[in-house]
């Protein structure tokens, strides 16, 4: 048969060079970036086996080559394809209020400061804060979590979410571009112009393996004249596949854990996440509204509950501070909706300053207000104790110049987060030590509820800088802080972690991971993908080593020619490589992601 499709040469010849064409342009793509790609190592066999009259053989090779850059493409559209799911949660309307009228406008038209309406079961079209009505969030397309997340006036609202009851009005704090949905797009697309260190010893690796063969080939041609010998060391170097692999794997698992609610920057993360023996944790960047009760209220007893609370809900009505929104909610519970502040100010740590019909209300802590020479010489404040002794933080309120009112918080930590910690703890993460600026007795109150025997009081950004430099002398460590406050801190350590409070932590370059939940139940569970990752690409390396060695080596025993290594290339090198992560998701689901709950 092969005898008979020979004598169909010409057609051979031509159709040969037609399906070549592609893998020409490949190489010349290659050339262009400066890259040596497999590809150059195909034409090169095809070319030889039209030279020397075996029609049939290149053929056949360019009909594989073409089978192997189309399961290239595949991997490459599997990978893709939970960061598609996010584009495809993006809605393209929306409804503008504008002068008492509504219209509805594509989500790309909107601008900072538009109103929009969001219905039960719509989906919110950009990142805003709600300055209408309550409602129950699904912000499962982020964060990961099905259940439903009660939102206030002044809490913040991420693109993609549904309202699942009730309707708000929100204002456009980011545009469709600037928004949180679309930075996770753009942080999984342009992971590629920031590889991971493996990605590029894998490019050098792979390089120096081509150029290998490639001189293997030659020397088969120049020394013992066997043009066979010379395509099929070619036919096994244009089988590599491990440099485009090990991308496709770093691209897949940012993709599941950005699906997962949580956000790994670039792969060079995820090595430092795979070997983490300690967190550190900042309680600043750790706490949310959710892990502060409001306590006692004390005030001018010539003024009333309702008024203390009116003056708060002003003031902290668009705050995102954890504090602040956790003001806010129980000055919601009893005064309602209030007006806009006409000027809002922040204090980063200290508090917040509002202005409405010429009143100034300030609400913080009691060192920002002495700074501020408010007074505390009311009779009602005398004998009260410290502002920073105690379990808890007291928060004053000045109205005017003067202060009225004095409310405690107190720590109230989740459950969850005690939970996550031991089960770092049993990932290897024995060192775990919490920062805070309270008092020893406020921290160590603290840390023994969340079941944390090491912490450091009375600590400031500087010191927090200091400390975590000390400690990545002796392993690899992570912080979790604040994104604006612990800054160098958090770019100083091998891994910083923020909450995001509202899609903001994904706008910061000092974090490289960001928890969309405001908890730390995704750690294990990233811990655990970021060690099996790792693992895989080892594995990966050493079968394309030892496939590699094995080619080559039944090439120059000629139990290979340059067909059998065409398909040697393709089915031993290409394909498992290419389904690596494939692999990997089966593994995990066959019951490694077990060990996440410690059972």
């Amino acid at each position: 048969m092969l005898e008979r499709l020979s004598d169909l040469w010409p057609f051979l010849a031509v159709a040969t060079g037609i399906a070549t064409l592609p893998l020409l342009l490949n190489v010349l793509r290659g050339f262009l970036d400066r890259r040596l790609v497999g590809d150059v190592f195909n034409v090169a066999a095809v070319i030889t086996c039209l030279a020397t009259g075996q029609w049939v053989t290149a053929a056949c090779i360019v009909a594989i080559a073409h089978l192997g850059a189309l399961l290239e493409r595949e991997a490459v559209t599997r990978a893709g394809h939970d960061a598609r799911a996010f584009a495809e949660a993006q809605p393209l309307t929306a409804t503008r209020e504008r002068h008492k009228q509504t219209e509805e406008v594509k989500t790309e038209g909107l601008s900072i400061g538009d109103i929009l309406i969001v219905q039960q079961g719509q989906r919110i079209p950009v990142d805003g804060v709600i300055i209408q009505g309550t409602a129950h969030v699904d912000q499962s397309t982020l964060s990961g979590e099905i259940k439903p997340v009660e939102k206030l006036v002044g809490d913040g609202v991420l693109a993609s979410s549904i309202v699942k009851a009730g309707h708000i009005k929100l204002r456009v704090t980011r545009t469709l571009q600037g928004s949180a949905i679309e930075r996770i797009l753009f942080l999984l697309q342009d992971a590629g112009r920031h590889p991971a260190p493996v990605e590029r010893a894998a490019e050098r690796l792979s390089g120096l393996v081509l150029v290998g063969m490639g001189l293997a080939g030659l020397a088969a041609w120049l020394l013992l004249r066997d043009a066979n010998l010379m395509a099929a060391c070619f036919l096994i170097a244009g089988g590599d596949a491990l440099a485009q692999t090990v991308r496709l794997l770093i691209a897949t698992t940012l993709a599941k854990s950005a699906r997962r609610g949580a956000v790994i920057k670039h792969g060079r993360w995820i090595e430092p996440l795979a070997e983490l023996n300690a967190i550190t944790l900042e309680k600043t960047g750790l706490m949310t509204h959710a892990d502060l009760h409001v306590g006692r209220l004390e005030h001018d007893p010539g003024i009333s509950d309702a008024f203390v609370w009116e003056c708060v809900a002003v003031a902290e009505k668009y705050s995102e501070h954890p504090a602040g929104r956790a003001l806010f909610r129980m000055a919601a519970k009893h005064v309602g909706s209030m007006p806009d502040p006409d000027e809002f100010q922040v204090f980063p740590s200290k508090g917040v300053r509002a202005i409405l019909a010429g009143h100034e209300v300030m609400v913080g802590t009691a060192e920002l207000l002495r700074a501020r020479e408010i007074s505390f010489d009311q009779p009602w404040l005398a004998g009260s104790t410290s502002p920073i002794e105690g379990t808890g933080s007291d928060v004053f309120v000045a109205l005017d110049g003067s202060c009225i009112a004095r409310v405690r918080l107190q720590d109230r930590p989740r459950n969850d987060i005690r939970e996550s910690l031991q089960r770092l703890r049993e990932l290897g993460l024995q060192t775990q030590i919490l920062f805070t600026n309270d008092t020893v007795r406020v921290a160590g109150s603290f840390a023994q509820a969340i079941g944390i025997s090491e912490y450091r009081p009375s600590m400031n950004a500087e010191d927090t800088w200091h400390e975590i430099g000390r400690l990545a002398q002796h392993g690899t460590v992570a912080l979790l802080g604040d994104s604006q406050q612990h800054a160098p801190a958090l770019v100083r350590a091998d891994l910083g972690i923020v909450l995001s409070q509202a899609g903001r932590g994904l706008h910061t370059e000092s974090a490289g991971l960001v928890l969309m939940t405001d908890d730390l139940t995704r750690m294990p569970e990233l811990i655990l993908l970021a060690r099996r990752t790792k693992r895989t690409w080892k594995y990966l390396i050493l079968y394309w080593l030892a496939a590699n060695v094995l080619g080559i080596s039944l090439v120059f025993l000629k139990v290979l020619a340059p067909l059998p290594a065409a398909i040697f290339a393709l089915l031993v090198l290409r394909f498992p490589l290419l389904n690596a992560s494939r692999w990997m998701e089966k593994r995990a689901a066959s019951g490694q992601a077990v060990q996440i709950g410690g059972k």
